[in-house]
C-alpha cells in the first residue's frame, strides 16, 4: 500500500515523548492499567494505528487515553517530593523560632501553605483551615505536612 492509498489514521506519526523527556518504568508503573497498556507501547515506536489495531480500540480511543497518560505523568511530576515538603515545613518552622512576625518567616510559610493548598483536596483543606483556628503555628505546619505527605502516599 503506497501513501496515496493509506487511510488517514495510518500516516499518524509514532507518539512522541518530547514534552515528557525520558520516561521511566515507575511513571508507567504508576498509570492507570488502561493507560499503562497504551503508553508501552506508545514508547516502543508504535503508531496510533498499530496500538488501535493491536488493542482493537478505536484510535479515538487510543489518542485520548494516550494524551491522558501524559497528563498523570506530567502531574505527577510537578507534585514535590516529599523530601521537598519536609524542607520547606522544616525552614518555616526554624524561622518561626527565631520571629513570627519577620517578613521571611511568613513568606516561607506562605509558600507552604500554598503548596498544600495546590495540592490537598478541598476536603482537607477546609478541615485544616477549622483546626488551625485553635492551634499554635507549629501544629499547623505539622499538620498540614501530615497531610501532604499521606496524600502523596496514596497518590504515587
Amino acid at each position: 500500500m503506497n501513501d496515496m492509498t493509506m487511510p488517514k489514521t495510518a500516516k499518524a506519526a509514532p507518539i512522541t515523548t518530547e514534552s515528557l523527556g525520558t520516561i521511566t518504568e515507575a511513571e508507567i508503573l504508576a498509570l492507570p492499567h488502561r493507560f499503562r497498556d497504551l503508553m508501552t507501547l506508545a514508547i516502543s515506536g508504535k503508531k496510533y494505528h498499530e496500538i488501535a489495531d493491536e488493542k482493537r480500540l478505536p484510535i479515538g480511543t487510543v489518542r485520548s487515553r494516550l494524551s491522558r497518560a501524559k497528563g498523570h505523568i506530567l502531574k505527577r511530576r510537578a507534585l514535590p517530593t516529599a523530601d521537598q515538603l519536609k524542607a520547606e515545613a522544616a525552614r518555616c518552622l526554624e524561622l518561626d523560632k527565631k520571629s513570627w512576625d519577620s517578613e521571611e518567616t511568613i513568606d516561607a510559610c506562605n509558600a507552604f501553605g500554598e503548596q498544600a493548598e495546590r495540592i490537598l483536596p478541598k476536603r482537607d483543606m477546609d478541615r485544616l483551615i477549622g483546626w488551625s483556628l485553635k492551634a499554635t503555628q507549629r501544629e499547623i505546619v505539622e499538620e498540614t505536612l501530615r497531610l501532604l505527605l499521606e496524600f502523596l502516599d496514596q497518590k504515587l
